[in-house]
């Protein structure tokens, strides 16, 4: 997230208005499904009690404005007395000057009303509040997801060619472990030598596999990984249960390995193994059955395919290999694709305003943004819209999801936002709905005529209609027009930010 500056003298005001709050009888790791959640439900009951307190508050102040305003009432009504026993032509006038003063104190009062009308307090966690702190657990959640795929894969793999490299090894073995045998080595004896080599190979493996998975292969990640972010550097641990695992099952491929290729070779006799084991028994193979395809190929091929289906072992792991391989391959070229064109997509065929201004509608220049706006050359059209941050539970997703709504009408909607369905139809904002992007409704599991409730940000809840569903690439969003809007949240809109282009 982009550091902001600004001078000192933007701030008219420095009245705290932040609080930040540490609940006693909540611990527990950041990120963590039993904290987080525990987290939500906390702030959603805070942030209860705080909609009581800001409504007490905002009555106070209301209450204490409209005391000034009856007292200038009051006063207005006693110098319109006055004006009209008094004949003195500079007592009139100071008292018009008293009566104008007393019209503008009306006037800032009912300003301040419409200001406290606003007064709202707002209870955040912190993945709500900080952007980054939210990117940031998602951003672990992928590289989560991804260790658990892909090393998994890697070490299948791993597992099948140890695991056929040692068996072979074995059985290649045969004339030397015969020659030890008829030299008077006991079966133990000849087998402690395979046994310990398979234990080597594991041991070693494991240690220099340890070293680049807590000690290289981390820093590397890291480096990629925190290039957005302010952090500190990464702290390494030993993670016992891992290195464990893996440590057991490479010990178990490469020792089951020996243990099941050595012992039917113990059972042979020492003559019998001092010579070249014997060809099995010739079996016709499944294609051999299919004459006409079978009569067609050459004799090297005919001796490969035999030699397929006799070690069927290599075969499975090549194909595994090979398919598994591929699997990845296209998978990567394929996020790579899919998100290279996903930013040009969005805001080439669906977003088309280039900038999103900002500005308080009760300030008292806020006509001069919109006369600006009009007179500006470099801008070649402009759409008013309100914005307001709403959340929404996701399934399976620890914080609740900021989406942000925007409501405004379909006057000359498609030039700012086109929205369209997933057959490329257009979509226009209904009376009876909202539209919300396809992610979403995918994730909540919704579609046309189904509801679903939003939270706004003092967590009040509203349930609204789905009335279509457009196609959005990056994010989530809610479209709902101003009538809709109205019906639902009680209240109309008022301009808080305006699209240009």
């Amino acid at each position: 997230m982009p550091l902001q500056v600004f001078k000192k003298a933007t701030f008219t005001r420095s009245d705290p208005n932040i609080l930040q709050v540490q609940f006693k009888n909540l611990s527990g790791d950041a990120y963590q499904d039993k904290y987080e959640y525990a987290l939500r439900h906390k702030v959603s009951l805070l942030q209860s009690k705080l909609n009581d307190l800001s409504q007490q508050r905002r009555n106070e102040l209301l209450s204490s404005v409209d005391d000034k305003i009856n007292q200038a009432h009051a006063a207005q009504t006693a110098l319109l007395k006055q004006k009209i026993l008094t004949s003195n032509g500079a007592t009139l006038q100071a008292l018009n000057h008293k009566q104008a003063d007393l019209k503008a104190q009306i006037n800032q009062a009912e300003v301040q009303k419409d200001t406290i009308n606003q007064l709202k307090y707002t209870v955040q966690s912190r993945g709500q509040f900080s952007v980054g702190y939210s990117d940031m657990g998602s951003d672990a959640d992928r590289i989560t997801g991804l260790s658990n795929t892909f090393p998994i894969f890697f070490f299948t793999v791993a597992l099948m060619v140890s695991f056929t490299v040692m068996r072979r090894m074995v059985e290649e073995k045969r004339v030397e472990i015969g020659t030890l045998k008829a030299l008077g080595y006991s079966n133990n004896k000849i087998a402690s030598e395979y046994y310990l080599y398979a234990s080597l190979t594991s041991v070693v493996g494991t240690i220099i596999g340890a070293g680049l998975g807590l000690f290289i292969l981390p820093k590397v990640i890291f480096n990629s990984f925190a290039a957005n972010y302010v952090l500190n550097d990464v702290h390494l641990t030993w993670q016992t249960t891992p290195i464990l695992v893996s440590f057991a099952l490479t010990l178990l491929s490469t020792v089951f390995a020996v243990f099941l290729a050595i012992r039917p070779l113990f059972a042979q006799q020492t003559t019998a193994l001092m010579l070249p084991k014997a060809p099995t028994a010739a079996k016709k193979i499944l294609l051999e059955h299919i004459t006409w395809f079978w009569n067609k190929l050459s004799f090297s091929r005919k001796v490969t395919a035999r030699n397929i289906f006799r070690y069927k072992g290599r075969m499975w792991m090549t194909i595994l290999g090979v398919a598994g391989s591929t699997a990845m391959l296209i998978t990567g070229f394929g996020m790579q694709q899919s998100l290279n064109k996903m930013i040009p997509t969005q805001y080439g065929e669906i977003t088309h305003y280039q900038l999103l201004g900002v500005f308080n509608n009760n300030a008292n220049n806020a006509a001069d943004y919109g006369k600006m706006v009009r007179r500006d050359k470099n801008i070649s059209d402009s759409k008013p819209a309100y914005f307001q941050n709403v959340t929404v539970a996701v399934p399976h997703i620890q914080d609740l999801q900021s989406v942000p709504m925007i409501v405004t009408n379909n006057d000359n909607l498609s030039t700012f936002i086109d929205l369209k369905s997933k057959n490329n139809k257009k979509i226009s904002l209904k009376q009876d709905g909202i539209t919300i992007s396809s992610k979403l409704a995918k994730i909540q599991n919704l579609s046309f005529g189904g509801h679903f409730t939003i939270k706004d940000a003092q967590q009040n809840k509203h349930r609204v209609k789905i009335a279509n569903i457009t196609k959005n690439y990056t994010g989530h969003a809610i479209y709902m027009s101003q009538a809709y809007y109205k019906k639902i949240f009680k209240k109309s809109t008022v301009q808080t930010h305006i699209l240009l282009s």
